[in-house]
């Protein structure tokens, strides 16, 4: 007890908080100085066992490294990237489109998003894609293009997030329209590696919500989406396997670890209600560092700021990273490879598991989140409660 008085007393006399507390922001508290006997009993969990705060597997995995291409580069040099990707260890590579993905200008890249699919087909790269109205095409040209063996091999994602056109541009036009043919590419796809459906927390987080919102959020629209598509008689139990969540990841290491550890405890708490089976409950997390580290005209201190970020979304179990290139890619892909496959970041298994403050910190997430998420379903879900001005008044302070 000396011991600790004595620890106690130096960080009071070094950090002037009160009653020895940072305030993250109004919902996040981190302690200056952790305990056993000061903090709820721990819950111990083995990886790859519900509710897969630990992470989904008992066995070493990899997070994906990703990296972006502009479809405006042409065919050839897609191409080049690709091969370039495979030779350099690169997972994924994103097919950016050069307009708005939900506007018929869309299918002017039909043709020329076809022929790029080919190149991936005989490659170890994963095609990843923001589709918008392409996905139901693509996913047909897909099918035809391909035979049963390598519908099970090949690995990505074609996808689509409706809500946020209508968020972010008040457009609810062709809402239902979205939603079938969503259903219709879920149930004709036969694809089992390729995700379909994607929940982006970005948006959110540059309109300046706190990380309890940004997990409610994710829930709340995970939640949605599983219900709308119950309409056209797909289980929640698919509709979970082919979503990928998507969250931006800032500085504060400690909290963007708790925040991926606390979100794949709340998904997996979420989906058990549903009577998922344990692969569903598992949520896919996509990591990409924040925008806001970005430091203009210095691509250096930029790449030194994103790989902070990257180790914490190594270390809370991303499935995917993306590290942002600013100025300069090749720094950007080496500093993923260099968290991943020279400080196995990803070895142990949640090497942070049973600190007292990381584990403090996802039980504190989880339950605030939480709290808030039912919130959002007392609303309505996440529609209603944006619609009848709830989600703007309350949360988001009338920034949108």
């Amino acid at each position: 007890m000396a011991d600790y008085d004595r620890w106690k007393k130096a960080v009071e006399d070094t950090f002037p908080f009160e009653e020895g507390q940072t305030i993250i922001d109004k919902d996040v508290v981190i302690e200056l100085l952790y305990r056993s006997d000061q903090n709820r009993q721990i819950p111990y969990h083995n990886p790859g066992n519900f509710p897969y705060t630990r992470g989904g597997s008992s066995q070493l995995q990899k997070p994906l490294i990703m990296q972006k291409v502009n479809m405006r580069d042409g065919e050839e040099q897609v191409e080049r990237r690709v091969k370039e990707m495979s030779e350099a260890d690169i997972d994924c590579l994103q097919l950016i489109l050069p307009c708005d993905i939900w506007s018929e200008e869309v299918f002017e890249y039909q043709h020329e998003i076809e022929k790029m699919i080919r190149i991936f087909q005989n490659t170890k790269v994963q095609l990843l894609m923001e589709a918008g109205k392409l996905q139901k095409p693509i996913i047909e040209k897909l099918t035809s293009c391909t035979n049963w063996h390598e519908k099970t091999q090949i690995k990505g994602a074609i996808l689509v997030d409706p809500l946020q056109s209508l968020i972010f541009k008040n457009n609810n036009d062709q809402q239902k329209e979205r939603y079938r043919s969503l259903a219709d590419c879920i149930e004709m796809s036969i694809f089992p590696h390729i995700r379909l459906l994607q929940i982006d927390t970005e948006p959110y987080r540059l309109l300046g919500v706190n990380v309890v919102m940004e997990l409610a959020l994710a829930m709340a629209v995970g939640v949605e989406y599983i219900e709308q598509l119950r309409k056209h008689d797909i289980e929640p139990n698919e509709v979970s396997k082919k979503m990928m969540f998507t969250f931006s990841i800032g500085s504060y290491i400690g909290v963007e670890i708790a925040k991926l550890r606390a979100f794949r405890t709340l998904w997996a708490s979420v989906m058990k209600e549903y009577k998922a089976d344990p692969l569903a409950q598992q949520a896919w997390i996509e990591a990409r560092t924040a925008r806001e580290l970005q430091v203009e005209n210095d691509p250096h201190m930029s790449i030194v700021k994103a790989t902070v970020s990257g180790l914490a979304a190594i270390l809370g179990g991303a499935n995917h990273l993306f590290i942002r290139p600013n100025l300069d890619e090749h720094l950007a892909r080496q500093a993923a490879l260099i968290l991943r496959d020279e400080a196995f970041l990803y070895f142990p298994i949640d090497s942070v598991g049973g600190s007292y403050y990381i584990e403090a910190l996802t039980e504190q997430l989880a339950e605030k989140s939480w709290n808030l998420f039912l919130d959002i379903e007392r609303q309505g879900g996440i529609v209603a409660a944006w619609t009848g001005g709830w989600l703007e008044k309350h949360i988001m302070g009338g920034k949108i």
